[in-house]
C-alpha cells in the first residue's frame, strides 16, 4: 500500500479525505477574452436535417425536466 503521508482520522466527513482548504488561493484570471457562447436554433431549411430531429426531442426533454413533481415517497 504505501506510508500515509497525513492522517485523516480526526478530519470531518465532509471536508474529504484531503486538506484542500491549505492550498493558497491565487489570482482569478481574466475572462474577458473568452467569447460567449453562441445561441442554439434548433430549425433547419431541409426537412431530412438531423437538428428537425432534435427540436422534437429536446421539447419532449424540457417537459420531463419541468413536469410534475411526485410528492409521494
Amino acid at each position: 500500500m504505501g506510508s500515509r503521508i497525513f492522517s485523516d482520522k480526526n478530519r470531518p466527513v465532509h471536508l474529504g479525505p484531503f486538506p484542500l482548504e491549505r492550498l493558497s488561493r491565487g489570482d482569478l484570471p481574466d475572462l474577458s477574452a473568452v467569447a460567449e457562447d453562441p445561441t442554439v436554433v434548433f430549425s433547419s431549411e431541409t426537412p431530412e436535417a438531423l437538428i428537425n430531429a432534435m427540436s422534437d426531442y429536446q421539447a419532449m426533454m424540457d417537459a420531463i425536466r419541468d413536469g410534475l413533481i411526485n410528492r409521494t415517497r
